[in-house]
């Protein structure tokens, strides 16, 4: 409906499209001659109407007085644009009219002659057709041909599916031919003139020849001049160009005949002028010879300056030997800022990255200022590719910043980074707002936007120094923009798959209080716990061994006294007693009676034996029903016993033969009734109390008076101890020397190799008195003299050049228990031992008294050890740490994983000690057994590189997972590392040995083939050809890029190298049959290389200067001497005139990954002898700096 009432409510007239020659014509025809007078219904605008009068002039339609000549009275009558009939008229003059008549026709329809589809297959089906019918003088005869041809063709087959078979197959539209065929007959009928079938055959040169003036006649006005190189395009020539302050420029349309055959002629005639996208196209054109234009008019000649059209072209300037990386970076991916450089210019810009070549064509007044845009375009970019660099491994984690040339900028210490990775940024932010944010900080290398997608934006930022980039991480991290928190991130070389980090700090700890002599140690493991209980009760250690979960108990009991043979018997009721009394029918040994105890029902038993207790008593009575308890009478009346003070003592001596036994674990029942002793001991092992038990239990003699009873009952801790410290077990210390410290305990735990499982040691202190706050001991410098630090600071510093590094004493804290514990910083890891040997264990003053100083190594190295390698490789962890051990006697080495379950688990390993030598040996014997097992392809790094495609990192992975090995790689030096057992990592060899053959047998070879100029459009011709014949005898696939003027193979490498063989021997025979018929094919040089004047197949990617591989490989082969220095190590182009230092990238790409390592080495020892701030270690074969 709004489509409907959108449209006009009657159509437009016909007159309002008619041009305005025509218009004038049929005027003029009928006698109107005052044009400006006539009442139009719209009327066209005054220059319009002047343009196409002066037009009606030039084409003699018009004499000078405005009236119809012969000629103009033909044009009025045949009602077509007057150039074609101009055009006509003039074949009919050099008599050939019957092919004018044909090339009228289908420039009435030019644009709708060539099907045109999306897909690539009628893409490439079209320009073959184009190339079958193009003629090397132009469209316009191209046109002619292909009517010439269709109607040859329908003259013989008239059935109408063939046909339209024969327009498909040829991309040509039939229904405009007809509309031509339509066209040729009515004007024939016209101009009384009849037609006969033509053959394309007869389109000689002499024909040609006539045609093209017939052209020159209609259509002179349609003139264009080149302005060099086929991108330029041409300037068009207009008699009104006082109407235009700019000379209109267009370029060649892709489908002209001229472009497809590689040709730019210096003047053409073109049909018509199209914009496409803000840009001038010109369609149809031919070639012309500039004297046929002395025929034509000589008041537009006059107009157009005719005489000196020579002249006009646009001035060219050429920047050589611009590499093809720095080409792309001036005119950006796919040429996408190249419009915009050529708006910025006013100039046309020609890249030709073969050539290495960059090419400006602009008007003469307008060259300088284009070519200092791009001088400084090109200058800028290139210090941007001069200033890339990549971090290099060189030992452990210090690398080199290498940059171009090869030389380092920098050296990368463990911890140093410039690259800052900032994430959570919002989506809108440029790079012009990040350069805003960072700059403050320091000069930017480099912006990378990593990740942009609808939810944030991911950026990294590299900055010239270290410094810069620390300064800039600690000032982003957490600002806010634009609403959001943004994260900031140090990012360096991963150079593993193990990390690790060494610090360079002591910890100074003394105290301020005494100990109160107890201590306790807690183990994560059992075993732990007891194989040290059972050491320091070796080293005489006053301790006991505590179980905080459920503990196997002995219960013991005896009486203090002799019984008086007298006993009650409890029963649950006076009915159950006298039933008793009864059964046994003794009345002088067995009574009913009252107990005091036991209101409801008794008996007093008389006369047992003196030996009874308890025990036997009840046995007696076992049968009897209601039995509740038996007490014997012992002592006297009113007796109160109380435990003797020997009586833990008796108790040791019954247990001290079992090993099981705790000594420091008896317990008494403090209530003592009746003479009755209740003590409970514990056993660590079950079965000694079970023993102790078949042995000692009911004998007599053993301990007090009668038997002695033991029985067996489980301690039961609280719920809540249990649930918080199941897996908790603990040696108790009591009556400890006061000088003693927790890292005693600790140090007696390393040296024995049990410190793996403890969890806490603690020694208990007195507690720190408060201090009264009224005192005039108030002040920062009386409290740090208060708890030490001044003595510590005095300390450390009063001994001149005993460190390497100032040493940094920060403030310390101080617990309630009266410990003090300082950080004192160093920059040389060698300055901790110094400390070490000369402080350790030296006495401190305080003001009031003195403490012993402990100085504790935090030289701790820690490995990271990911997950993937933890699960791979667990055997070998604990192999490695075992060996560590053995080897390293002054080094504690811990393996601790993390707390997750689930899934698998990181690792860290801790290297601690206080001797940096044996920490040195522990990391480099460490790492040496975690190197896992390198990888390489039949010593082949580019074949091992094959497996890096997206294809082969996912069969890695697979492989990583279906053989349990963890498969570490990096791309850039083509290297791969498998971690896992020893089986396992063959297995996952093979499997990617078997991956890469696959790859090699199967792998397709593509060849890009450069067609030479001018030969596109035999290729075109021959592509049918090339892809049925040679395509399925060599099993290849072969491609015409048109665009890029190249063929691309695609296929098995040997199958590729006969197929390029075969085309260009076609080539040849192309060559040979063009140069017998006078036509000279210009044949491209090859390019030498200025080392072995061979042909060079190497580009320097920012000078664009050519070179032999293999020559370049040999060349830099001599920068790998670490005697060099940065000025003579520095790889530059050998041309004398260029000087320019290679790019990181052209290093990388010439040098094999294998030898980069050293390149590396050699530019790092060049560094070394710049930079006196950093070292290298004098030990034997140590690489390591400082």
């Amino acid at each position: 409906m709004e489509t409907y009432e959108a449209m006009d409510t009657c159509s437009r007239a016909e007159i309002l499209c008619t041009q305005p020659t025509i218009a004038i014509l049929k005027l003029k025809h009928l006698n109107i001659d005052n044009i400006e007078l006539f009442e139009w219904l719209q009327s066209p605008p005054a220059s319009s109407l002047h343009e196409a009068h002066q037009l009606l002039i030039w084409l003699n339609a018009l004499d000078s007085q405005g009236k119809l000549t012969k000629l103009g009275r033909i044009m009025a009558r045949l009602d077509i644009d007057p150039k074609l009939t101009a055009m006509l008229y003039k074949g009919q003059e050099l008599n050939c009219l019957s092919y004018a008549l044909i090339l009228a026709g289908v420039l009435t329809v030019s644009q709708n002659i060539w099907w045109s589809s999306k897909d690539q297959e009628s893409k490439d089906m079209a320009s073959r057709a184009r190339a079958e019918f193009s003629h090397e003088s132009g469209d316009h005869i191209t046109l002619i041909n292909v009517y010439l041809k269709w109607s040859a063709f329908c003259a013989n087959n008239k059935n109408k599916k063939q046909q339209y078979e024969w327009c498909r197959s040829n991309s040509i539209n039939g229904k405009s031919l007809q509309v031509v065929q339509d066209f040729i007959r009515e004007k024939a009928k016209q101009m009384e003139y009849e037609t006969e079938l033509r053959d394309s055959e007869t389109l000689n040169d002499d024909l040609i020849d006539r045609l093209l003036q017939c052209i020159t006649a209609g259509h002179f006005m349609n003139l264009a001049v080149s302005n060099g190189p086929l991108r330029a395009g041409y300037q068009v020539i207009s008699a009104f160009s006082q109407m235009a302050s700019e000379p209109v420029t267009a370029r060649v349309f892709r489908t002209s005949t001229l472009c497809l055959n590689d040709q730019m002629p210096r003047f053409v005639f073109f049909n018509e002028v199209l914009s496409l996208n803000g840009t001038n196209y010109i369609t149809i054109l031919s070639s012309i010879d500039l004297s046929w234009l002395k025929s034509v008019s000589r008041q537009w000649f006059a107009a157009v300056n005719g005489d000196n059209l020579h002249a006009i072209s646009y001035e060219s300037f050429t920047f050589e030997n611009v590499g093809a990386t720095l080409l792309r970076a001036v005119v950006g991916k796919r040429n996408c800022n190249l419009n915009k450089l050529e708006d910025t210019t006013q100039a046309i810009i020609d890249i030709d990255y073969k050539k290495s070549r960059l090419t400006i064509c602009s008007r003469k007044a307008n060259v300088e200022k284009a070519k200092k845009i791009v001088q400084e375009m090109i200058q800028k970019e290139k210090e941007k590719l001069l200033v890339e660099s990549e971090e290099i491994q060189i030992v452990g984690r210090t690398r080199v910043l290498m940059g171009a040339g090869g030389v380092s900028q920098m050296i990368l210490l463990e911890g140093d980074y410039i690259r800052i990775i900032m994430t959570k940024l919002p989506t809108t932010i440029t790079e012009e707002r990040i350069r805003d944010l960072c700059e403050p900080f320091g000069q930017i290398r480099k912006i990378d936007f990593i990740r942009q997608n609808e939810n944030s934006s991911c950026v990294a930022v590299t900055y010239t120094t270290v410094e810069q980039a620390r300064v800039a991480f600690c000032e982003l991290n957490g600002y806010i923009e634009q609403g959001r928190e943004i994260a900031v991130s140090d990012s360096c070389l991963k150079t593993d798959a193990i990390i690790g980090k060494q610090n360079c700090r002591l910890k100074a700890i003394w105290y301020l209080t005494q100990s109160t002599g107890n201590g306790r140690i807690t183990f994560r493991k059992e075993k732990s716990a007891l194989d040290a209980y059972e050491l320091f009760k070796r080293l005489s250690y006053q301790c006991r061994y505590e179980r905080l979960t459920d503990v196997p108990t002995l219960k013991v009991v005896y009486y203090l006294s002799e019984h008086s043979g007298k006993a009650f018997i409890n029963f649950e009721s006076l009915q159950q007693a006298q039933d008793a009394v009864e059964r046994v029918n003794n009345p002088q040994m067995i009574t009913l009676t009252q107990n005091k105890q036991n209101r409801v029902g008794s008996v007093l038993l008389q006369g047992f034996r003196k030996d009874f207790d308890e025990e036997d008593v009840r046995s007696q009575f076992q049968g009897f029903s209601g039995l509740v308890d038996v007490q014997i009478l012992r002592g006297r009346k009113g007796q109160i016993f109380r435990k003797p003070n020997s009586a833990e003592d008796d108790i040791k001596s019954i247990f001290n033969r079992y090993e099981s036994f705790q000594r420091d674990t008896i317990t008494f029942n403090p209530k003592i009734f009746n003479g009755k002793i209740e003590a409970f001991v514990e056993f660590l092992n079950i079965t000694e109390l079970k023993q102790a038990m078949e042995e000692i239990n009911g004998r007599t003699g053993v301990i007090g008076c009668g038997k002695v009873r033991l029985s067996e009952r489980i301690q039961k801790r609280k719920d809540e101890v249990k649930k918080k410290k199941e897996d908790e077990y603990a040696i108790q210390f009591q009556r400890l020397n006061i000088s003693l410290d927790k890292y005693d305990l600790i140090k007696i735990l390393k040296e024995n190799q049990l410190y793996d499982d403890v969890k806490n040691v603690i020694i208990f202190r007195q507690k720190l008195e408060n201090r009264n706050s009224t005192t005039t001991r108030t002040t920062v410098a009386l409290e740090e003299d208060d708890i030490g630090l001044v003595g510590l600071r005095s300390m450390f510093l009063s001994s001149k050049n005993l460190f390497r590094s100032i040493p940094d004493c920060q403030i310390p804290s101080c617990t309630p228990d009266g410990t003090v514990t300082a950080l004192i910083l160093f920059n040389d890891p060698t300055d901790i031992t110094t400390a070490i040997q000369t402080y350790d264990n030296q006495v401190i003053k305080l003001f009031k008294g003195s403490s012993k100083l402990r100085l504790i190594p935090s030289m701790a190295h820690e490995i990271f050890v990911n997950a993937a390698l933890t699960k791979a490789i667990p055997d070998k962890i604990q192999q490695v740490v075992q060996y560590v051990r053995e080897k390293c006697k002054r080094v504690y080495i811990k393996a601790v994983s993390s707390e997750k379950t689930e899934k698998a688990t990181t690792m860290k390993i801790f290297i601690d000690g206080d001797d940096i030598q044996q920490i040195t040996i522990a990391k480099i014997t460490f790492d040496k057994l975690m190197k896992g097992m390198e990888y390489r392809f039949e010593d082949d790094s580019e074949k091992t590189r094959l497996i890096f495609d997206r294809a082969g990192t996912k069969v890695l992975q697979q492989i990583q997972n279906e053989t349990g090995t963890y498969i570490w790689w990096n791309y850039s030096s083509s290297f791969v590392r498998i971690y896992g057992s020893d089986q396992a990592s063959a297995i996952a060899r093979k499997r990617i040995d078997e991956h890469i053959r696959d790859m090699l047998n199967n792998k397709n070879c593509t060849l890009a083939l450069d067609i030479p100029p001018d030969y596109i459009r035999q290729v075109l011709k021959m592509s049918a050809t090339y892809q049925e014949t040679i395509g399925k005898e060599l099993n290849v696939e072969i491609n015409i890029l048109v665009a890029k003027r190249q063929i691309r193979i695609v296929g098995k490498e040997q199958d590729v190298v006969k197929c390029e063989e075969k085309i260009k021997k076609s080539w040849s025979a192309i060559l040979v049959e063009q140069q017998s018929s006078s036509k000279s094919l210009p044949v491209a040089t090859a390019v030498e290389c200025p080392i072995c004047c061979e042909m060079a197949n190497y580009f320097l990617q920012a000078c664009g200067h050519a070179y032999c591989l293999n020559c370049l490989k040999t060349q830099l082969s001599t920068k790998f001497d670490t005697t060099l220095s940065n000025e003579s190590l520095k790889i530059k182009c050998m041309i004398p005139t260029c000087d320019s230092a290679f790019l990181l990238r052209d290093i990388k790409t010439i040098i094999d990954p294998s030898n980069m390592p050293k390149l590396a080495r050699a530019s790092f020892e060049a560094y070394l002898k710049t930079d006196k701030d950093i070292g290298q270690c004098m030990g034997t074969d140590c690489k390591q700096v400082r």
